[in-house]
């Protein structure tokens, strides 16, 4: 964590743009609480090792906390290449290590000048995509429990309809 902290001040002394992503492995605390802690570790080093194949040309990857890596990248003056590193986030990495993730981006300089504002800039939209899937799996859980109520009411109906129609039925 200091590590992380002291290199990445290094970078911003330099005034080379940079792109500082937060990756929280959303799924660990369970994979711990399911396979033990041995199961935890090993994703980390598998995460640790596919986020150095998959960002080679990073300034530094590096634990940030717990469960969450920081990956500080150049900025390239097209920002396709930062929807680039979106998409290995979004698609490439969970398909590999099997578990989801959350991240969160600050670049500098355009959203913070210096490094604790970078950091804090990169932590709350970190805050702010997990609160969004939290709101999301919140919102089809309400889903499933409606559908599931309209389910058992269709079934006591078709029951009271069918009983006084069998009753019908044998007269």
């Amino acid at each position: 964590y200091e590590e992380c902290h002291r290199r990445l001040e290094q970078q911003i002394k330099l005034h080379q743009p940079l792109v500082l992503f937060l990756i929280d492995c959303t799924d660990l605390k369970a994979m711990n609480t399911s396979g033990g802690f041995q199961a935890g570790n090993f994703v980390l080093k598998q995460m640790a090792d596919l986020l150095q194949i998959l960002f080679k040309d990073a300034l530094f990857i590096s634990r940030y906390g717990g469960d969450e890596f920081a990956v500080v990248m150049p900025l390239h003056k097209d920002f396709l290449t930062t929807a680039s590193y979106q998409q290995k986030l979004d698609s490439e990495l969970p398909k590999l290590t099997g578990i989801q993730n959350t991240y969160g981006i600050a670049i500098f300089p355009q959203d913070a000048l210096t490094k604790d504002d970078l950091i804090l800039q990169a932590e709350h939209n970190l805050f702010m995509k997990k609160r969004e899937s939290w709101l999301k799996r919140e919102e089809q859980m309400q889903r499933s429990e409606k559908l599931r109520v309209v389910g058992e009411l269709a079934s006591g109906m078709a029951h009271e309809i069918r009983n006084p129609l069998t009753t019908v039925k044998g007269f």
